[in-house]
C-alpha cells in the first residue's frame, strides 16, 4: 500500500473515531516547579462520566494535591457549521425580527 492510500485510510479511521468523541477534560498536574498538562476524551454518550471524572480531579485539588486548570470542553461531531465565529455565508437568510 502506498503512502497516499495509507494516509487516506488513517484519516478515514480517525474521522470515524472522532465522531464518537465529544468531550475532553483537560487538567494540569503541578510537580514542584514543573507543570504537566493532561487530557482525557469521553464518548458523546459519556457526559456524566466526564463530569464525574472532573469532580474527582477537583476533589484532589481541594485536598491540596497539585492539580489545577480543570476544565471540560465539548465539540459536537455532528455540528452543522464549523466551530468558531465568522461572517455568515452569502446564502444565510435568518433574521431575528419577523418580516
Amino acid at each position: 500500500m502506498d503512502f497516499a492510500a495509507a494516509s487516506g485510510t488513517a484519516c478515514q479511521d480517525a474521522k470515524r473515531n472522532a465522531e464518537k468523541r465529544m468531550y475532553m477534560v483537560y487538567w494540569t498536574v503541578v510537580d514542584g516547579e514543573t507543570k504537566y498538562p493532561h487530557a482525557k476524551e469521553f464518548d458523546s454518550r459519556d457526559m456524566s462520566a466526564a463530569l464525574t471524572f472532573m469532580e474527582g480531579l477537583r476533589e484532589k485539588q481541594r485536598k491540596g494535591e497539585g492539580i489545577c486548570f480543570v476544565t471540560l470542553s465539548s465539540e459536537n461531531p455532528h455540528s452543522v457549521g464549523h466551530p468558531g465565529a465568522a461572517d455568515p455565508s452569502s446564502d444565510y437568510n435568518w433574521k431575528k425580527r419577523r418580516r
